[in-house]
C-alpha cells in the first residue's frame, strides 16, 4: 500500500503539477475573458468526448486489474473504439460546434481522440501500479507547451487565441499516440480483438460507467453552462478557475482512489475498510488546514497568481469550500464502491446530486451568478456525501461513519510510517 501511494504521489503529482501551471500560463496569457471562452469550449469537447469514449478506460481497468481479459485483447478493443469515436467526433464537431477554421476543427477533432487514448492507456498503464511512464509523457508535453507559451507570448493570443487552440489540441494527440505505443510495446506485443463473450462482457461494465460518468460530469460542470448564459465572460473565466482550483483539491484524493479501486477489485471489502477511513481522515485534516491558509490568503493571492482580471476568484472559492472538503472524502468511497462492484450507489448518489444542483441554480443562476452557482455546488456534494455514507453504512453495519471524518491519535503513527521504512 506505501509503495503504491508513493508511486502514484509522486508521478501523478508531477503530472498535476505541469498540469497546474499550463492552467495558470494560459489564465495570465489570455486574462478572465478569453481564457474563459477556451475553457468553456474546452469544457464542451469534454462533453462529447464523454459519449465517444464510452467509459471504455473504467472496463477495460477494471477487467484487467482482475486479470479476467488478456491484455491484448484489452489493448485492441481500446485503439478500436478510440478510431471509431475520432469519426464520431468528426461528424459531431463538424455539425453542431461553432468552429469556422477548418484546421481548428481538425485539430479538435485530434484532440477528442487524444483525450480517448490517454484516458484509455492511463487506466491500463494504472492496472499494471505503473504510474511513471504515463505521467512522464504527460509531463514532457506539458513542459513543452509552458515553453512554447512563455517564448511565444503575445503572439498565441492574436485571431481570438486560434493559433494556441490548434497547438494545443493536437499536443493530446501527440501524447495519446506517444502513450499508447509505449504501452502495446510494453505489455502487449501483439493487439487482438475481443471474443463476443469478452465484448458484451467488457461493454456491459462500461455502459454502466458511462452512465455514471456523465452523472458525475454534470455533477461537476453543469453549471458551468448557466455560468455561460447568464454572467459576463469575465465573470465565467473567473468561475471555470474557481471550478479548476476545486479539481485541484481533487487529485490527491484521485490518487489515492486510484490505489483503493485496484486494490479492492482484487481483494474483500472487509480487507481494506480500515485503510478507507484512516485514507478518508488524513486527507480530511490535511485539507482543512490547506482550505483554511487559503480562505485567509486567496483575497490576494489569487489575483498575483492569475492576473488582476481575476479578482472575482475569492468569494466564490470560499463558497465551494464545504463541497471541497465533501468531495475529498467521497472521492475514496466512491472507487472503493467501484472496486467492489457497487456502481449503481455512486449512480443513485450522482443523480440525488445533479437534481440539487440543476434545481438550485435554475432558480438561485440569474440572479446570483456565479455566487449561486459555488453555492449550489457545494450543496450539491454534501448531499451526495450523506446518500453514498448512508449506502456504505446499510452494507457495512459493523463500521462506525465517524471513523471517516474525526482525527484519531493512531494516524499519527500512520503518518510516521508513512516518512520511514516500516510496513502499513
Amino acid at each position: 500500500m506505501k509503495k503504491l501511494l508513493y508511486q502514484g504521489i509522486l508521478w501523478r503529482g508531477l503530472n498535476y503539477l505541469t498540469v497546474f501551471i499550463v492552467t495558470i500560463v494560459i489564465a495570465r496569457l489570455f486574462k478572465a475573458g478569453e481564457s474563459g471562452v477556451i475553457n468553456y469550449l474546452i469544457n464542451n469537447l469534454a462533453l462529447l468526448i464523454l459519449f465517444t469514449g464510452m467509459s471504455l478506460e473504467s472496463a477495460t481497468g477494471y477487467y484487467s486489474a482482475k486479470n479476467e481479459i488478456s491484455q491484448p485483447v484489452l489493448a485492441g478493443i481500446s485503439i478500436t473504439v478510440a478510431a471509431a469515436g475520432m469519426i464520431v467526433s468528426a461528424i459531431i464537431v463538424k455539425l453542431l460546434f461553432e468552429v469556422h477554421d477548418n484546421n481548428l476543427m481538425l485539430a479538435a477533432v485530434a484532440y477528442c481522440g487524444g483525450i480517448v487514448l490517454v484516458n484509455y492507456f492511463t487506466v491500463l498503464f494504472y492496472s499494471h501500479h505503473n504510474y511513471m511512464v504515463p505521467n512522464c509523457i504527460i509531463v514532457v508535453i506539458n513542459v513543452i507547451i509552458i515553453a512554447i507559451c512563455i517564448l511565444s507570448g503575445d503572439s498565441l493570443v492574436e485571431n481570438q487565441g486560434v493559433s494556441f487552440l490548434k497547438f494545443y489540441f493536437l499536443s493530446f494527440f501527440l501524447t495519446g499516440l506517444i502513450m499508447t505505443a509505449v504501452y502495446v510495446r510494453r505489455y502487449v506485443r501483439k493487439i487482438r480483438f475481443p471474443s463476443f463473450s469478452a465484448t458484451n462482457k467488457i461493454f456491459r461494465y462500461a455502459s454502466v460507467a458511462m452512465i455514471t460518468n456523465l452523472i458525475f460530469f454534470l455533477v461537476y460542470r453543469v453549471d458551468y453552462w448557466f455560468v455561460h448564459r447568464n454572467c459576463t465572460e469575465e465573470a465565467m473565466g473567473n468561475y471555470i478557475q474557481v471550478s479548476k482550483l476545486a479539481q485541484i483539491f481533487m487529485l490527491l484524493p484521485a490518487i489515492v482512489a486510484s490505489v483503493i479501486f485496484t486494490r479492492t477489485a482484487k481483494a474483500s471489502a472487509h480487507d481494506h475498510l480500515r485503510e478507507l477511513q484512516l485514507l478518508s481522515r488524513l486527507l480530511l485534516s490535511m485539507y482543512l488546514v490547506l482550505l483554511f491558509l487559503l480562505g485567509v490568503t486567496g483575497y490576494w493571492l489569487f489575483p498575483a497568481i492569475y492576473g488582476q482580471s481575476f479578482m472575482l476568484m475569492y468569494l466564490p472559492f470560499l463558497i465551494l469550500i464545504p463541497g471541497i472538503l465533501s468531495l475529498s472524502t467521497l472521492t475514496l468511497v466512491a472507487a472503493f464502491n467501484a472496486g467492489q462492484g457497487r456502481i449503481g450507489v455512486n449512480l443513485r448518489g450522482g443523480l440525488l446530486a445533479l437534481f440539487v444542483i440543476l434545481t438550485g441554480n435554475a432558480i438561485f443562476s440569474e440572479r446570483y451568478g456565479i455566487y449561486a452557482a459555488a453555492a449550489v455546488s457545494s450543496i450539491g456534494y454534501l448531499t451526495y456525501q450523506v446518500y453514498v455514507m448512508h449506502q456504505l453504512k446499510r452494507n457495512n453495519k459493523n463500521i462506525r461513519l465517524e471513523d471517516f471524518f474525526k482525527p484519531r491519535l493512531i494516524d499519527l503513527s500512520f503518518v510516521k510510517n508513512l516518512l520511514t521504512k516500516e510496513k502499513i
